[in-house]
């Protein structure tokens, strides 16, 4: 046997043992590591059953040993991960000693499984907690510790994660509820506001998701909690944009009626009139309309509403956009179009160009445009 693993062994002795000491510990292990350049290997050396020094601490409860063997060693190589280990030996305190050191919480066992899945299979509320106060995810693994506990019925263990995690985690939750529905989930993890704007990787909303995916109702509990819908994403797109793109127009009323800035332009220029006239979406055109957005605000590189209809082939509604323009015209003559008064008048240089679109609309356009100023919410012209 080398000195390496006579004094690994030595250590391994010093930490199964229930009466040594702290600074009986930490002093074999400095004489340990004095004699050796690489304390990564030797405190990372595995027994004969995988389990290196860090493991041991876990299996033995010794969280002050763990605590001064990562001080020297930070990460988690072991094939068991730590947080894993301890939730199967049912050793909560360790939790919070990997936290201090930065150990993922989160690494998956060989099986697929994550600390807080076998968590909730053991039904531990304390190392549930535990857990949950040092970043796990609820959401991560082949089964998920959200959906362990659901399919157990486990309702005490359920509550403990939709409120006690981390609040990127509950905003993520937010959305998988919401788009199934299940507003009464959304309700316990809504007790606790601070994840309603939490914004995920791409930038992306709670809000934002559930307009991508026309979940309207949970949209709506969304707004009534507080939901921002002007905060925007990476690139500045808000969730009336996608709203109106896709022609949800529940969805953008809903928006609107909250406070969604209807002019509200992305990092391209891009503002939800641009994105209905591209998509073809009269409704959202005519919703957008109705509460006065600027038909003829330009892109940077001078695009308007009804060029992007044109140049995706919607001809019929780029007339129709150009006669709601001129309609405003009539009430609105003396006045410069602009983000509170947005009317173009004769004098503004782009009224010509717009006229340039269909002058005058033909009259099948015209009594289309008649029978949407009447409902509102019909579907005006075929694009």
């Amino acid at each position: 046997m080398s000195s390496t693993e006579e004094a690994n062994k030595r250590l391994r002795k010093l930490i199964r043992d229930s009466s040594t000491t702290i600074e009986e510990f930490r002093t074999a292990l400095d004489a340990a590591l004095e004699k050796r350049r690489n304390s990564m290997t030797f405190i990372a050396k595995r027994n004969a059953n995988g389990l290196d020094l860090l493991a041991s601490a876990v299996l033995h409860h010794r969280s002050d040993i763990l605590d001064a063997l990562l001080s020297h060693f930070s990460c988690d190589t072991a094939p068991l991960p730590l947080a894993y280990l301890a939730a199967q030996v049912g050793f909560e305190d360790s939790i919070t000693v990997l936290s201090s050191h930065f150990i993922n919480p989160n690494r998956l066992n060989t099986d697929g499984h994550t600390a807080l899945w076998l968590a909730v299979k053991h039904r531990s509320v304390n190392l549930v907690s535990a857990l949950l106060a040092a970043g796990a995810s609820p959401l991560a693994g082949k089964q998920t510790a959200i959906d362990k506990a659901i399919a157990r019925n486990e309702r005490e263990l359920l509550n403990i994660m939709l409120t006690e995690s981390l609040p990127c985690y509950r905003a993520e939750l937010l959305v998988r509820f919401g788009a199934k529905g299940n507003l009464k989930m959304m309700k316990v993890i809504l007790q606790t506001k601070d994840c309603v704007n939490i914004r995920d990787k791409n930038g992306h909303t709670p809000l934002f998701n559930l307009a991508h995916g026309n979940a309207r109702a949970a949209a709506q509990l969304l707004l009534d909690h507080g939901a921002d819908p002007n905060v925007t994403t990476h690139s500045g797109m808000t969730p009336l944009h996608v709203a109106v793109r896709i022609g949800a127009l529940g969805m953008a009323t809903a928006l609107i009626k909250n406070g969604a800035n209807i002019n509200a332009a992305c990092s391209s220029g891009l503002r939800p009139i641009h994105m209905a006239a591209s998509s073809g979406k009269t409704k959202g055109v005519v919703l957008l309309n109705q509460h006065k957005a600027n038909l003829v605000a330009k892109t940077p590189d001078g695009m308007m509403a009804t060029d992007f209809a044109i140049e995706a082939g919607h001809q019929k509604l780029a007339e129709f956009i150009v006669h709601c323009i001129i309609k405003r015209c009539k009430h609105a003559k003396d006045n410069m179009y602009g983000e509170s008064m947005p009317y173009m008048c004769a004098t503004s240089p782009g009224y010509k160009g717009a006229l340039s679109v269909a002058s005058p609309p033909s009259a099948p356009v015209i009594s289309e445009v008649a029978e949407v100023d009447q409902e509102g919410d019909r579907e005006a012209i075929e694009a």
